[in-house]
C-alpha cells in the first residue's frame, strides 16, 4: 500500500494555528454555548461569568480564525458558529 503524499507545510501551519485558537478553555466554553445557535455578547458574558472584555477578546480571535461569524443589530453584536463541522 503506497504511503499518502506529504502534507504541505502551509497546511500544517494553518492546522497548528486553528488548533492553537481552540486550545484556550474559554474559547471552547464559548463554542459550546453557541452550539444551539446564535447569541449576543451579553448572553455569553452571563453564561460564562466573566467580563465583557474577556468574552469579546476571545470572540474576536475566533472570528479572525473563521470559526465564528458576527453580525450587528442596533448596538448588539451576535455571534454564531461558522461551520457546524467543528463539533
Amino acid at each position: 500500500m503506497p504511503s499518502p503524499p506529504p502534507v504541505p507545510q502551509e497546511v500544517v501551519q494553518q492546522l497548528a494555528e486553528y488548533f492553537g485558537v481552540l486550545g484556550e478553555p474559554m474559547r471552547l466554553r464559548i463554542l459550546n454555548l453557541l452550539r444551539d445557535g446564535e447569541k449576543c455578547v451579553q448572553d455569553l458574558v452571563e453564561a460564562t461569568g466573566t467580563s465583557q472584555a474577556n468574552v469579546s477578546k476571545h470572540l474576536k480571535v475566533m472570528v479572525q480564525a473563521g470559526i465564528l461569524s458576527r453580525r450587528s443589530e442596533g448596538t448588539q453584536a451576535y455571534y454564531s458558529v461558522e461551520d457546524d463541522l467543528i463539533f
